[in-house]
């Protein structure tokens, strides 16, 4: 058999192929060291942030671990809401509601959903399954109330839902109820078209 000489790079191409042969690289799987709670808790951080994408992972993970918890497909439907897929959060609000159809927070939510979507008659039907489960603490679900009336043109239905909203909000909320009543009687006073 003749010999063949070979050049410098073709033996160390052969050595390296040689040397990186002998050893298989390590597969590593990680685990997540989170739990669906903590995924929660991070995904609201990315939220309350505006980085609705990261927040939106975090829940799905939350979601994937326990399917059982309303909370996480909630947040998702929360996170859809405010990108405006309506579709997808209404999905998940339902799906929220399936897993805990006492908790009313999903129905104010979903009632939401509908009135954007101009089906006013079904928003306000979820809103007051919504009241129906928590009247003692209803200041949010009154203002939907009010919203969906005057979205219906029923402004003094709005003005009396706004009223009773005002009546055991938190301070955080009063400005934005008293903004939707000051609205509601301006557009009342308005001369009809």
């Amino acid at each position: 058999m003749p010999y063949l000489p070979l050049k410098g790079g073709v033996v160390i191409l052969l050595l390296l192929l040689l040397v990186g042969g002998c050893s298989l690289p390590k597969i590593v799987i990680l685990e997540d060291p989170l739990t669906p709670e903590e995924h929660l808790r991070l995904g609201a951080i990315y939220e309350k942030g505006g980085k609705f994408d990261l927040a939106l992972k975090e829940y799905e993970k939350a979601l994937s671990e326990d399917s059982t918890d309303p909370r996480a497909p909630f947040a998702i439907g929360n996170i859809y809401l405010l990108k405006k897929d309506l579709e997808r959060a209404e999905k998940y609000y339902r799906k929220a509601i399936a897993l805990n159809p006492a908790w009313p927070l999903p129905y104010n939510n979903l009632a939401i959903v509908y009135m954007e979507k101009g089906r006013l008659d079904e928003a306000e039907k979820i809103i007051m399954e919504a009241l129906d489960l928590e009247p003692a603490e209803s200041s949010a679900y009154y203002d939907t109330l009010g919203l969906i009336y005057r979205r219906q043109g029923a402004l003094k239905k709005a003005e009396e839902a706004f009223l009773k909203a005002l009546e055991d909000a938190p301070e955080g909320m009063r400005d934005e109820i008293e903004r939707h009543l000051r609205e509601t009687r301006e557009a009342s006073d308005s001369p009809d078209p």
